[in-house]
């Protein structure tokens, strides 16, 4: 793969690494919603949470994994390339000593053409010196066995003195030319051997650096196949790489899937909520109307009674009787913080944004570590922490009623146990998924979140 196509490959998995990051915060505010809208579940939300919040961490350790695999991969193909560039500049060295051996190899022929030149014209000198050499002899012989006579009777035989002179002459110019030339071939022969010596040392200091130009080829060749198997050994590496990361791409697209199975589990379930609440809301809007006007009647006629039984005494004094006793006997759950920052049903989302968010509960503003105290007698159905609620309380207080305290910054309670009207049971914190410190409280009859102000009050 060469540079440019490793880099559009690298870009289109870092876009798809950008698109699946953007389908899992989509699915993590779908989350985010409906896990705040579906505790009408009742018990199944806990089971739902702890479950997404699991398939959420799975997610994100995966997410992790991969980009880890990714940096690891880049590094790697750094790494590669650097290696690669090495091979360049190492194939040039190996260019340039091929050169530098045919330069050398070039001139080691020349150098032998010239040495087996000056040995030939050194084999022709000392032929010529042998054979001067001979003839020098040859008339040394001949003057050795015939004495001088010859020569007297070459000079005797002169007719004038300048005859005489001539041969004697010639007689000294052959002696010395004899020597002459000897002395001249000798340094023929010399000068011819000094030329071959040159040659020969010339010759063996290119041999020299032809050996130490293949050593340093040879050595060049090693350090090649070393970087050439680092480079096979990075693709295969990187091969691998790819696939892990191919893997975890197959479970954080499993882990996705269930996640937004589970997700439409809960819509469905919180649809069914919803209609729930709605029913059992018109049920009890319907029923309270039936028990005020109950209520009334039995007013007005104890009020009748009370006038009857007054004018027939004979007493003009009427007297009125009213009741402040509540209707359900629950207490308002803070002492001393009444103020509502999110009422009952539909509004936007203050954490994620979202438009008509239906809100099950009320949200009471309190500083941090403000008491909060159970509003009604009962046994303790839960008592734990949710990535959405944070730390929350369930209080079964019978008849298909049950209390919710939820953002609590301390437990006091468990479940299993009973606690009393007043009896402080958590402390008021922002934990889970709030903007601020405040106590979510709720209301859930018979499975469904209903209006929680005609229990406590305000």
């Amino acid at each position: 793969m060469d540079l440019k196509s490793w880099q559009g490959h690298e870009i289109s998995k870092m876009i798809t690494r950008k698109r699946s990051r953007k389908f899992y915060r989509g699915l993590m505010g779908k989350l985010a919603l409906l896990l705040t809208v579906t505790v009408s579940v009742g018990a199944v939300v806990p089971v739902y949470a702890t479950s997404v919040e699991e398939k959420e961490q799975n997610i994100s350790d995966l997410e992790d994994q991969k980009e880890d695999l990714e940096e690891y991969i880049e590094s790697l193909e750094a790494l590669k390339a650097d290696t690669e560039a090495y091979i360049a500049e190492i194939d040039s060295k190996m260019a340039d000593y091929t050169e530098q051996l045919v330069a050398l190899q070039t001139s080691l022929a020349e150098v032998e053409t010239q040495i087996a030149d000056t040995e030939e014209q050194l084999a022709e000198a000392e032929e010529d010196i042998e054979d001067q050499y001979a003839a020098m002899k040859l008339r040394i012989k001949y003057m050795y066995e015939n004495g001088n006579t010859q020569i007297l009777e070459l000079l005797l035989e002169s007719t004038t003195l300048t005859d005489f002179l001539n041969k004697a002459e010639y007689i000294t110019q052959i002696s010395e030319y004899d020597r002459n030339m000897l002395v001249k071939m000798q340094e023929t022969k010399q000068l011819i051997e000094d030329s071959k010596a040159a040659l020969e040392a010339q010759q063996a200091e290119l041999e020299t650096l032809k050996a130490e130009v293949e050593e340093k080829q040879d050595d060049l060749e090693i350090l090649l196949a070393a970087k050439q198997e680092e480079v096979e050994n990075y693709n295969t590496t990187i091969a691998s790489t790819e696939n892990e990361i191919d893997e975890v791409s197959d479970a954080i697209a499993a882990e996705e899937a269930a996640l937004q199975k589970q997700i439409e589990e809960i819509e469905s379930s919180r649809k069914a909520a919803e209609e729930a609440s709605s029913k059992a809301a018109a049920e009890a809007s319907s029923k309270a109307a039936a028990e005020a006007a109950s209520k009334a009647a039995a007013e007005a006629a104890a009020a009748a009674a009370t006038t009857t039984t007054g004018s027939s005494s004979g007493d003009t004094t009427t007297t009125t009787t009213t009741t402040t006793t509540s209707s359900t006997g629950y207490i308002w759950p803070l002492s001393g913080y009444h103020y509502i920052t999110s009422e009952f049903g539909y509004r936007t989302h203050p954490v994620t944004g979202e438009a008509y968010s239906y809100h099950q509960g009320i949200d009471i503003y309190a500083p941090t570590g403000t008491s909060i105290m159970a509003v009604a007698s009962g046994t303790v159905a839960w008592a734990s922490y949710s990535s959405t609620a944070g730390y929350w309380i369930g209080i079964d207080h019978g008849g298909g009623v049950y209390s919710v305290y939820m953002h609590c910054s301390k437990l006091y309670v468990s479940a299993g146990q009973t606690v009393s009207q007043g009896e402080v049971i958590a402390l008021v914190g922002a934990t889970g998924r709030v903007t601020g410190p405040h106590l979510h409280f709720a209301i859930r009859l018979n499975g469904s979140y209903v209006n929680p102000h005609p229990y406590v009050g305000y």
